[in-house]
């Protein structure tokens, strides 16, 4: 697969191509002359990203990403089922919270050939986690994230917004206080303005809670919403 993956991204066609390919999206986009390439080059490159969805190289991931999703956005599944294709491509590249951007994407799970929807099943099944009767899917970057808060590591890490780290470190507190009753969590905010929201959304997952729900406080107690629900200060 290694030698398959640099010997597309190696090739001066396909770097022309997804060049074009981005081209043609941005024209479209602006409405600035936009003229459909010939359908065949689509195809090849929805098969090229599903190659470099493979690697291993974040850069090769980024391009398939973006390749097979610009792809789909122009032609969408009007000729081939480049919507198959496409949730095969979101699958390998982990991005599973993507599947369900799309109504034709998610439901085209079905129509998967038996051994892309078993690699499909595999993948996701090691990215799901579970805490009370709650399953969620995570990227290979948010499930990264939740095995090692799992572990108990200290960690620091960037990572741009649309990563999930919120998303992430908010159901994980979720799972925690479904799993003990006695627990005081200091969340740290950078801004004044993220107080509310960040109280809001801790709410919001501690809804499903049984029995008493975590409280919720939030200091300066001006500065946003206060939430007497439980034991969880931030």
């Amino acid at each position: 697969m290694n030698e398959l993956v640099e010997k597309v991204w190696g090739s001066v066609g396909f770097q022309n191509a997804v060049r074009e390919n981005e081209l043609a999206w941005l024209r479209r986009e602006l409405g600035v002359g936009w003229r459909e390439c010939e359908f065949p080059e689509a195809i090849r490159l929805m098969q090229a990203a599903a190659i470099l969805a493979c690697s291993e190289n974040p850069e090769h991931k980024q391009v398939a990403f973006r390749v097979a999703t610009r792809t789909y956005d122009l032609y969408g599944a009007q000729i081939l089922p480049l919507d198959q294709a496409l949730r095969v491509v979101l699958t390998r590249l982990g991005n599973f919270p993507s599947l369900a951007t799309r109504g034709d994407v998610e439901s085209a799970f079905s129509s998967l050939p038996l051994s892309l929807a078993a690699e499909e099943i595999t993948y996701s099944e090691g990215r799901k986690v579970h805490f009370g009767q709650k399953s969620i899917y995570l990227t290979n970057f948010q499930h990264s994230l939740w095995t090692n808060l799992a572990g108990g590591n200290s960690l620091a890490l960037a990572a741009p917004t649309s990563a999930g780290k919120s998303f992430v470190l908010q159901n994980y507190l979720a799972s925690i206080f479904k799993a003990a009753e006695n627990y005081v969590v200091v969340y740290i905010v950078p801004t004044r303005a993220l107080i509310a929201q960040v109280a809001e959304d801790l709410a919001e997952c501690f809804k499903g809670f049984k029995g008493v729900k975590p409280e919720i406080i939030t200091v300066p107690f001006d500065g946003g919403l206060i939430c007497r629900v439980g034991q969880f200060t931030f």
